[in-house]
């Protein structure tokens, strides 16, 4: 596990600084720029869009002009020295507690981490752009990541204050290059166990049914059928660059090989029972999800949303 700590202010959810649903959540500690204009691009760290990705900033400009565009060491986490990202890094979010010191509050698995800052084509929320919050620095997927309950936020670095070998007030601080600290090596270890409790346990097939029961009568039924847009399906995944399921994560090609290549199912975020001859229906309008998923969301009327459906497999698993 390749673990990169990120810096940015204390906030509670990290879901917006001037909430559309009105919820009071600002930045605190978070530097110079947090006190005076009350602030923080970090905001919406975790908050995820329609296709259930987050985008996490960490600031990496020291307030010159020069160092607007300062990099990420990635070649330190393992890349190469032109890359412009690394995948697969664990990205621990730390921030300061009301009673000094840095506490670990949230982290990404299985993140993209890019060298330099990544500017928004089109606001991924309308939070986003409520917050004007344009450009990122590190992308995951909404099921890989965990933020800590604001009152639970226990694991604190550095709790002698010896400050030599741990974060200190830069924003990027990379452990593997401060080996020889072996409190900060324990508290990894501490720290990985806490990162990996949060896995989910594998998925294990119901038992067959004992007993023996006759099944293939056949019977004549007439219904009425709403009909999909086999165009808007084919174009909606000819869009997709990843094909794992945006609910639960599930890739159909991971766990079934070639087999399951390009394969995922697509949902109608509008009911399809809602529409009428004349409904206008878009590739926005749909998401990518697996089979299973795709069953337990219509298991309500109407359909339960993807948000709360994924919170549901958090809170279970």
């Amino acid at each position: 596990m390749i673990i990169l700590f990120c810096n940015i202010s204390w906030m509670r959810e990290y879901k917006g600084n001037d909430r559309i649903d009105g919820v009071e959540d600002h930045p605190k500690r978070g530097g110079k720029w947090v006190v005076e204009t009350g602030k923080a691009h970090e905001c919406c760290n975790f908050l995820s869009d329609k296709n259930r990705i987050v985008y996490g900033h960490v600031e990496t400009w020291r307030g010159d002009e020069n160092g607007m565009n300062t990099k990420i060491k990635i070649e330190t986490l393992g890349a190469d020295k032109d890359a412009p990202f690394i995948d697969g890094i664990t990205v621990v979010w730390i921030a300061t507690h009301e009673n000094g010191g840095r506490r670990v509050i949230g982290w990404y698995k299985n993140a993209k981490v890019y060298r330099a800052r990544q500017q928004f084509d089109n606001f991924p929320t309308s939070q986003h752009r409520k917050d004007d919050v344009s450009s990122y620095r590190i992308t995951a997927r909404y099921k890989d990541i965990f933020l800590i309950h604001e009152d639970k936020r226990e694991l604190i670095l550095d709790p002698k204050k010896k400050k030599k070998g741990w974060p200190g007030e830069n924003s990027i601080f990379y452990p593997s290059k401060h080996k020889n600290n072996e409190e900060l090596m324990s508290f990894i270890e501490i720290l990985k166990k806490e990162i990996n409790s949060n896995v989910r346990p594998p998925f294990l097939p119901p038992k067959s049914p004992k007993g023996i029961y006759e099944e293939g009568q056949k019977k004549l039924s007439q219904h009425k059928k709403i009909e999909r847009s086999n165009e808007l399906i084919k174009d909606f995944k000819n869009q997709l660059i990843d094909f794992s399921c945006v609910v639960c994560g599930f890739s159909f090609e991971k766990f079934y090989g070639a087999l399951g290549k390009f394969y995922i199912e697509a949902h109608h975020l509008i009911p399809i029972s809602s529409l009428t001859e004349r409904t206008k229906i878009s590739i926005d309008d749909l998401a990518q999800v697996c089979s299973n998923c795709h069953r337990m969301l219509h298991r309500s009327n109407p359909p339960m949303s993807i948000e709360k459906l994924s919170e549901l497999i958090k809170k279970n698993n």
